[in-house]
């Protein structure tokens, strides 16, 4: 898991700094599906008989799946030409969700980590 995790923080830093420099930029590196095949390997991952290691796994899940509803958000309404105060606060709105997820699995990750004082 912490692989998918070091691919995740890789591909979520490729479309931020693809946003930043423009749209079309943005568009070509989602069109990749980086962050749905990162999902679909971190479902595929066996399930840990470890409750908070099954927990974190689950909570990662959700904040990819979190980050994916904003970058889709972001390509939906600007392909269409709808004004920003309409779709970026969508956008926050994800992305926040997927930050804010990511952080209670870095939570059940140090329980681990004291648990078995890796």
């Amino acid at each position: 898991m912490v692989s998918l995790m070091q691919e995740y923080d890789r591909v979520v830093n490729r479309i931020i700094s693809a946003w930043e420099k423009g749209v079309d930029n943005f568009r070509e590196i989602w069109a990749q599906g980086e962050l749905p095949d990162l999902l679909e390997k971190a479902r595929e991952m066996p399930v840990p008989k470890e409750p908070n290691c099954k927990s974190a796994q689950k909570i990662f899940q959700k904040g990819i799946e979190a980050r994916i509803k904003g970058r889709e958000v972001s390509v939906k309404y600007t392909d269409k030409g709808i004004p920003d105060r309409i779709w970026k606060p969508q956008v926050a709105f994800w992305l926040s969700a997927s930050e804010s997820v990511l952080k209670d699995m870095v939570k059940d990750f140090v329980s681990v980590r004291k648990k078995y004082q890796v």
